[in-house]
């Protein structure tokens, strides 16, 4: 049986639609990701062509999906699904739009770093930090993928805390390296800027993953 078996519908053209829809809020917040982190590379290299390239790129997506987002909210609005689901379905679409508002906010906070100068250990750890996060985001993209899958979302849910807790570990190590004296009081204060609003894809992919497990809770007899 699948998740969306257990939610009560009013009628099935709707909530289908619905479905789909949140399907591909999840595409778009998960290109805006893709690209976001590859902004944050292209700020490392100081390569402000591929830099702009990809910033423009999350601005447009950013932008789409909260269109999506909007169009999923007049569905549940218009009275597709219970009340009793309603609440927690839109919960669930805002907490994932907020995946890409993030992602925004960290190439608008990289469109002013690329002058800054950072350490190849850093740089090195940042790395890890971008792929980790994708990674994390592409877990909670898996489990909207697989909604109608009421077996799988548990595992993926699993995978996206583990995910985000690697993300946070990382976050400590970068906070650690820019304390050292080679980052003037500016940088540092863009560097750590840029780290929380890095941090905040993964913190709500981790949200937006608990609310799905917890709407699957709910219809579980």
């Amino acid at each position: 049986m699948s998740l969306f078996d257990l939610i009560p519908f009013l009628g099935k053209s709707k909530e289908s639609d619905t479905v789909e829809l949140m399907v591909e809020q999840m595409r778009l917040v998960y290109s805006a990701v893709e690209n976001a982190m590859e902004a944050v590379d292209a700020v490392t290299k100081r390569d402000e062509k591929r830099f702009r390239e990809k910033r423009d790129a999350v601005n447009r997506l950013e932008d789409e999906s909260d269109d999506v987002t909007r169009k999923i909210e007049e569905k549940l609005y218009s009275g597709a699904f219970l009340a009793v689901s309603r609440g927690r379905i839109l919960d669930f679409a805002e907490v994932v739009d907020d995946v890409a508002d993030a992602a925004k906010d960290v190439v608008n906070i990289s469109d002013i770093m690329i002058g800054v100068k950072l350490s190849r250990e850093f740089d090195e750890l940042l790395g890890r930090h971008r792929k980790a996060t994708v990674e994390c985001v592409g877990y909670l993209k898996q489990c909207v993928e697989n909604i109608n899958n009421q077996r799988k979302i548990p595992e993926l849910v699993v995978e996206v805390r583990r995910k985000e807790h690697e993300v946070d570990t990382i976050a400590g190590e970068l906070f650690h390296l820019i304390r050292s004296p080679d980052y003037n009081a500016k940088d540092f204060i863009l560097i750590s800027r840029m780290i929380e609003f890095m941090d905040e894809i993964s913190d709500n992919a981790e949200d937006a993953s608990d609310l799905l497990k917890l709407i699957m809770l709910m219809h579980t007899p």
